[in-house]
């Protein structure tokens, strides 16, 4: 037995010795850990974290050609300071970093999943980009991935010239050194051979938590206690009004899919050639009937992720005081990973405030097998990672009786806003097609006051905070400024009794004379799709664009489905090529974009934002930016397609 004992303690002591404390791939991501040292041996590039014998690698290339990023490696080597020739790099700081952006002016990084970029100034004093795609080329199931990029050689080795040269001042003059790249790019480390002007850009190995020992019946349990104690009894409890207004809703959304307001003579009369709808007398609609209201903003309209998230981020870098950000959908992949920890680090300084819709956010999926790497620790709860280790406060919309907080709003500052149908998400960033806008000047003052009330509702006062915060909570806060070069901006809504969106757009339909465009995910609302009719039947020209694939299989098929009776009836229907997430309307001159589907749920029952404008230069950007090359590059449904039965009964 004492043999026993003593063997288990020699192996138990021989592992130890060869592996030493385990190396924890989250905390050099999330830069809990630094590396204690950084040494070449060989050609070969080591990064010591302290646990003896374990460590990060990468071979260096001999050639050293700019023309390459390489993904560190998880390496077990006994290391001898005796036997091995060992040469030490010194490590440039984050904080070191930014003052050589400074004296420089350029920055590093990965633009998007598969684009490296580097941004400087010249001699004119204009800001340049050396950028190239990401190539990924794949032999076989069993090769590993080979990750190569192509710079133009003169002009990129310029830029790292005068890089190194700065550089070199803050590591004695050392000819290899190693930057830490603590941003938003998936990279972590750059290694630089200024001999050879070499910049190599290095990510960490894969890296997930593993979930395999969470039971069924675990996360089985975890969801019923969300959504039956999280998401009914305590919100009943403590926003009773709002409940039953929800409850009521359910209802009352049920009622008018049988009961729709549909009159096919509408506005028919006295049509002329290039007439448009009267704006002044629809906007009297819209002040008196419906009782919404118009804001004074400069607004931008921004395409596709790469604009969004680009400006996103810079506004995150210049905010001083806060960031607000209400989002339906904050998923736990690497890229929303990276926009956690970025906002992890700016709460050391400003305010930072996310507020979550529970059914939109409880998802914990895997990162996307397109993107070029997947470097990021994924946390089993976007949320609690939110909040650990960090001031980020956090709270979650409660979907009782299953209405959703579907609205998508960042706040900078209390001075700019986003809105818009993109959340955070990798899909958003880098493979759908959506729409988004910012905005500026009064219309932001607005939206502040209304996160604040969806802020004070998620907390544990509920209908009582709402309540509180209205009548005896008032802003010190100067309302923002109007410029001349502003517009008029509407803001609709929809909740719990508020049916803007639907009534609006329903009127901007009945009222149009000349062309309804309408670039929409999710179709199926049947008393809008029959005012369309009616609208094509008057002579009014209606377009749609579809996903010709949408991320749901259902709205997939339902969409073909309305799509057959909208051909029908002689309505021009386009089929984008991927998945477009865009959710904009054009009624002769007058615009309608923000986060509602042409559903039910978008239309009756979820919270949502939209905006509408109608001047004219916007309102033409908007087509020519959106609607134009998506009727473009779109196919034209021309044909009819068999849809199950079970659909039609949906």
């Amino acid at each position: 037995m004492k043999i026993k004992i003593i063997l288990i303690i020699l192996i138990i002591l021989f592992i130890k010795n060869i592996y030493g404390d385990i190396l924890n791939l989250s905390d050099i991501q999330n830069y809990k850990e630094l590396p204690k040292r950084v040494f070449v041996i060989k050609n070969k590039l080591f990064f010591d974290y302290g646990s003896e014998n374990l460590f990060l690698t990468v071979k260096l290339s001999k050639k050293g050609k700019n023309n390459e990023i390489k993904r560190l490696k998880l390496d077990a080597e006994k290391i001898s300071n005796k036997k091995n020739k060992i040469k030490q790099i010194p490590v440039i700081s984050n904080e070191t970093y930014s003052k050589i952006i400074n004296e420089t002016s350029i920055k590093i990084g990965m633009k998007e999943n598969a684009t490296l970029h580097y941004q400087y100034k010249d001699d004119s004093g204009t800001i340049n980009e050396i950028s190239s795609e990401l190539k990924i080329t794949k032999k076989s199931k069993k090769s590993t991935t080979k990750e190569k990029i192509n710079f133009d050689k003169d002009e990129s080795k310029k830029v790292l010239q005068t890089l190194i040269k700065v550089a070199k001042k803050y590591t004695q003059d050392k000819n290899q050194f190693v930057i830490l790249a603590k941003d938003m790019s998936g990279i972590v480390y750059f290694y630089v051979d200024t001999d050879k002007s070499y910049i190599l850009p290095l990510i960490l190995p894969p890296y997930q938590k593993d979930e395999s020992d969470i039971s069924f019946l675990a996360q089985s349990t975890d969801f019923l206690y969300s959504f039956v104690i999280k998401n009914h009894v305590i919100p009943i409890i403590k926003s009773p009004f709002t409940s039953s207004y929800r409850l009521f809703s359910t209802f009352s959304s049920a009622l008018l899919t049988f009961s729709p307001n549909i009159s096919e003579n509408y506005y028919k009369e006295n049509i002329k050639n290039n007439e448009m709808m009267d704006i002044d007398d629809f906007n009297k609609f819209l002040d008196e009937d419906l009782g919404t209201k118009e804001y004074k903003a400069k607004l931008k309209i921004l395409i596709d992720g790469e604009d969004f998230f680009n400006d996103l981020f810079e506004s995150f870098r210049l905010a001083n005081h806060s960031i607000f950000i209400q989002t339906y959908i904050f998923k736990t992949d690497d890229f929303s990973t990276m926009v956690a920890n970025s906002l992890k680090e700016y709460s050391k300084n400003i305010d930072i405030r996310v507020l979550v819709d529970y059914l939109g956010s409880i998802q914990t999926e895997k990162p996307s097998k397109d993107l070029a790497y997947q470097s990021y620790t994924l946390p089993k709860d976007i949320i609690n990672f939110l909040e650990e280790d960090s001031k980020v406060k956090v709270r979650v919309h409660p979907d009782t009786w299953v209405t959703s907080d579907h609205r998508k709003i960042f706040l900078i500052d209390r001075k700019k806003a986003y809105l818009g149908g993109m959340n955070i998400a990798n899909e958003y960033r880098y493979t759908w097609h959506d729409l988004m806008v910012s905005l500026e000047g009064p219309i932001v003052s607005k939206l502040v006051k209304n996160f604040y009330k969806a802020w004070s509702f998620a907390g544990l006062g509920g209908d009582f905070a709402v309540a509180y915060r209205s009548l005896f909570t008032k802003s010190k806060r100067p309302e923002n400024k109007e410029t001349d070069d502003m517009i008029n901006v509407r803001i609709l809504n929809t909740g719990a009794t508020d049916y803007e969106i639907y009534d609006a757009q329903i009127e901007a339909i009945r009222r149009a004379k000349q062309r309804i465009y309408i670039e929409n995910p999710y179709f199926s609302e049947y008393s809008l799709i029959e005012e369309l009719v009616n609208a094509k039947k008057r002579g009014v020209d209606v377009r749609i664009i579809f996903p010709e694939i949408n991320d749901l299989v259902i709205s997939d098929k339902l969409n073909l489905k309305i799509a057959n009776y909208l051909i029908e009836n002689n309505i021009d229907v386009y089929l984008y090529p991927k998945m477009t997430h865009a959710k904009a309307a054009v009624y002769d001159n007058w615009a309608c974009l923000g986060s509602a589907n042409f559903n039910k749920l978008s239309m009756f029952k979820n919270r949502e934002i939209n905006i509408a404008f109608y001047d004219e230069k916007l309102v033409n950007e908007l087509l020519n930016k959106l609607f134009i090359p998506d009727f473009e590059n779109s196919k034209k449904y021309e044909k009819q397609r068999n849809v199950p039965l079970i659909y039609y009964l949906i």
